[in-house]
């Protein structure tokens, strides 16, 4: 009788069963799926700081380990295997990006991108430089240093910069190369620039362009602490430095002290005036560059899709996209996530997964502006094995996307390379030989949309884009 019963349930009532029931086997599959990329992560962590303290890594100047024969697999995680991108770029034409960009730049600067505001300079601060705030560099391919003062005002905030002019003398004596070491120059004044800022800044000059030398603030060579509130509103002094410190200023300086976006201004506009400054002394300026690691990383894709004189952009492990942080455990800097910039939604995904662009700006849209524009280019660069930060496959979930939407606007090209000759938080001679100094001097080793470097993994499809 019980056999009977069974046999007559309706058919329809059988396949809904069935439904489920593959339903529950993709979830069980996809958690173990999960599990085992977790362990990888493990196994990665634990192969390369074996026997080495975070505080080695960070402060001891070693040199770039290079990657091992044998590594575990960090690809997608599971639960972003197929993940749509398209919602996360607002623009589509040439015209809405250049709103998208004016957008993004008002947010920053009320008044507009200060492309006229000069620092004060001291020219030609001596050699002892090289033994101070420019200690790790090679002081004797520098003919001089010029030491920049930039003023945020009203506010009153100091940001320094070092102009280096190279003692090579050839065509790139007109071009610039904005640097960035970003946090791993850490809260020392005179720390030397390592995690290969030092090889790149070296070959940069023994090839005849001149480098700004940038440090975020309070970091480095950076140590001013105060900023004066407008309208007698008393003075900011803040007590920390490296994150910690920023982490500080986006409590101490967002709304309802200063206007919304306003605080960037402290971390971005001495690169602007130090371009200013550089584009003021030099006869028929060719271009201007960025290079950065790390928070330097950060700030090339901001300073990138803000301000269009920098034609070629080369940000090494600086960011990750919010829907991809919030799924691999990387870096907590407010900066990179500060939700009235960079916000994103979910609306298309049942399971949680941020799809959708929210905020000023989402970070695609971010690599896309700096990349969009004549003649200008942006490369994104992650190190697959990093140590620290935005490591692993997870890139592949939008490279193509964002290297074709650059492409239908008309104008630019961005592009992405996964490192993984190196399996630590540096830019690695690799990187140097074969992306950005090709890159600079025109006959770049092109990476291929989304390709992972060394090992040659494909990026995932190009997805539709919804108009």
């Amino acid at each position: 009788m019980l056999g009977k019963r069974f046999s007559q349930i309706p058919i329809q009532a059988k396949a809904i069963s069935m439904k489920q029931k593959n339903s529950r086997q993709a979830s069980v599959q996809q958690n173990k799926d999960t599990v085992n990329w977790k362990k990888n992560i493990l196994k990665h962590r634990k192969f390369v700081l074996g026997g080495l303290s975070l505080a080695f890594m960070l402060f001891s100047g070693c040199a770039a380990l290079a990657a091992p024969k044998s590594m575990p697999d960090l690809a997608v995680p599971p639960q972003l295997i197929n993940y749509d991108p398209s919602g996360q770029i607002r623009f589509r034409t040439a015209s809405e990006a250049d709103a998208k960009r004016l957008e993004l730049i008002s947010f920053i600067w009320s008044t507009g991108l200060p492309t006229n505001t000069l620092p004060s300079v001291m020219t030609n601060v001596g050699s002892a430089v090289f033994a101070g705030n420019l200690s790790g560099l090679n002081g004797s391919l520098a003919a001089s240093a010029d030491k920049l003062d930039a003023n945020i005002a009203p506010y009153d905030f100091h940001g320094i910069c070092y102009l280096l002019h190279p003692l090579a003398i050839n065509a790139n004596n007109r071009r610039l190369v904005v640097v960035n070491a970003g946090h791993p120059r850490g809260g020392k004044t005179s720390a030397p620039f390592s995690y290969g800022v030092n090889d790149i800044v070296n070959r940069l000059l023994s090839e005849g362009f001149k480098v700004l030398m940038t440090d975020m603030p309070l970091v480095g060579f950076n140590t001013h602490r105060t900023v004066v509130l407008p309208n007698a509103g008393g003075t900011v002094t803040l007590s920390q430095r490296e994150t910690a410190g920023h982490n500080e200023m986006f409590r101490k300086l967002t709304p309802p002290v200063l206007p919304d976006g306003t605080i960037f201004r402290f971390f971005l506009e001495p690169m602007v005036q130090g371009v200013n400054y550089f584009l003021s002394v030099t006869p028929d300026v060719l271009d201007v560059s960025f290079v950065g690691i790390s928070g330097g990383g950060w700030m090339g894709h901001m300073l990138a899709a803000l301000d269009t004189r920098i034609k070629q952009s080369f940000p090494v492990a600086g960011s990750y996209p919010l829907y991809i942080r919030h799924e691999v455990q990387t870096s907590d800097d407010t900066e990179q996530t500060y939700a009235p910039l960079y916000s994103e939604i979910a609306t298309k995904n049942t399971n949680g997964i941020l799809d959708t662009a929210a905020g000023v700006a989402s970070w695609l849209e971010i690599y896309a502006l700096g990349g969009y524009g004549p003649g200008r280019r942006q490369i994104q660069i992650l190190n697959y094995y990093d140590t620290c930060c935005f490591f692993g496959g997870a890139f592949t979930t939008y490279t193509n996307f964002v290297s074709n939407t650059v492409e239908g606007l008309g104008h630019g090209k961005w592009d992405f390379y996964s490192d993984t000759s190196i399996t630590n938080h540096w830019i690695s001679s690799n990187v140097i030989n074969n992306v950005i100094m090709p890159g600079l001097t025109g006959t770049p080793a092109t990476p291929t949309k989304g390709r992972a470097g060394g090992n040659k993994r494909s990026a995932k499809k190009t997805l539709p884009r919804e108009d």
